[in-house]
């Protein structure tokens, strides 16, 4: 509405929903200026560029047509001095457990806080700043996290979603490949940007498989040189992959169990196996009779038995979430994702999830681990709440989640 645009070749439909927009825009700056600054900032009965559109707020075509309440050219240049934190911070913890679907399953989870050993005065009040987390305790750091990427000739095809902007080897932007490797990113640029994750105390593995299975290795998240960045050595193994063959869970899972025993001890180990399609080539150490690898094996029990592996898995501890990226892939119960799966849903227990768009990708990989919304939330200071202080102020993620460099002042 700003920009006082109007083209007489609108069509109708265009002409009625722009002057609704219109309408609403100037609506809420008429009602502020009257209810907040008392007074008429505007003299809209100064201007008449097409008055049933813009109200009297336009006075020509165009951005410079439209009468500002004030100058930004008269605002200051620089923000106020934020409260400066302190780096010597102490952390307090305390631990419950949260049952849920009538008792059938729970999750233990954590609350943090981190404050300064002291207040620091700061504009004559004393002050601190406070930060923490709720995290599910079985998603704390240090982390192993592995990704295992389909990458058969499938993944080749086109997802709906965004656009990424990056063209694939066949020159198709948003395919399925595209998509789980753009979820990927977004999980470790939200290690780069985290308070508490860092080289320090994550590892990242890359599996992908297609007709066979390759381990890419172990890295670190971030870049050595620049830590709030993310690793480029994983950035370009993930934007040169390719999709081709067929679809061999088995041996992605053998994989997998390889990058486990090599992944530092003592730490929560996380998995998430990403594909499109169906398992259509046969596995091996759970007697497995090798069947000939083609399409038509789809789902034979050859491709969908690996219970060995599984059972290594748990022998790692790991957390393995299983995703359907799209309507081809197979996500019923008894069939290839859902063995792998052992996640639990907040609602339903166990199983894998599938998604049907690049953003329900990203959502899937970046859910939140915290079982159960925050209603309630206060941090008080002396015994006093602050009510500048509240659950929107928590922020999810998929480690649980945070509260950043709140500030609190007024202690004694």
């Amino acid at each position: 509405p700003w920009e006082c645009h109007y083209d007489k070749s609108w069509d109708e439909e265009t002409i009625n929903v722009c002057r609704t927009m219109n309408e609403a825009w100037f609506a809420y700056r008429k009602d502020f200026e009257e209810h907040w600054t008392k007074e008429h900032l505007v003299d809209t009965s100064l201007q008449n560029y097409h008055r049933d559109f813009f109200l009297g707020y336009c006075k020509s075509e165009g951005v410079e047509g439209y009468p500002r309440a004030s100058d930004h050219r008269n605002a200051p240049t620089t923000a106020p001095t934020p409260y400066p934190c302190d780096a010597d911070t102490q952390t307090s913890s305390t631990e419950g457990r949260l049952s849920y679907d009538n008792n059938k399953h729970s999750q233990d989870q954590e609350l943090t806080l981190t404050t300064p050993r002291r207040a620091r005065d700061f504009n004559g009040q004393s002050q601190y700043c406070v930060s923490g987390s709720v995290m599910d305790l079985s998603f704390v750091p240090p982390f192993n996290i592995l990704f295992v990427l389909d990458i058969s000739g499938s993944t080749r095809s086109r997802f709906q979603g965004t656009r990424s902007g990056r063209v694939s080897d066949i020159g198709i932007d948003n395919t399925v490949l595209e998509s789980e490797v753009m979820g990927c990113l977004k999980m470790l640029e939200f290690i780069a940007k985290s308070d508490n994750l860092s080289n320090d105390n994550v590892n990242i593995g890359v599996v992908t498989f297609s007709t066979t299975a390759t381990y890419h290795g172990m890295f670190p998240p971030l870049d050595l040189a620049n830590p709030g960045e993310v690793n480029p050595a994983i950035t370009t193994l993930l934007n040169g992959l390719n999709g081709e063959g067929w679809t061999n869970f088995d041996g992605a899972l053998d994989r997998a169990i390889q990058y486990f025993a090599e992944a530092p001890s003592g730490r929560n180990n996380i998995m998430y196996f990403l594909s499109d399609g169906i398992p259509n080539v046969s596995g091996d150490h759970d007697g497995e009779v090798q069947q000939m690898t083609s399409p038509s094996n789809n789902n034979h029990i050859s491709t969908i038995t690996f219970d060995w592996e599984l059972a290594r898995l748990d022998e790692f501890g790991v957390q393995r979430h299983a995703i359907g990226v799209g309507s081809e892939s197979d996500t019923r119960i008894g069939f290839g994702l859902w063995k792998i799966d052992n996640t639990p849903d907040p609602q339903y227990g166990t199983g894998p999830t599938q998604v049907m768009s690049r953003e329900a990708l990203v959502d899937a990989i970046m859910t939140n681990s915290v079982v159960g919304d925050i209603v309630h939330f206060t941090v008080k200071a002396n015994g006093v709440p602050n009510y500048d202080i509240g659950p929107d102020d928590l922020i999810p993620g998929p480690t649980g989640y945070s509260y950043t460099d709140l500030t609190v002042p007024n202690l004694n």
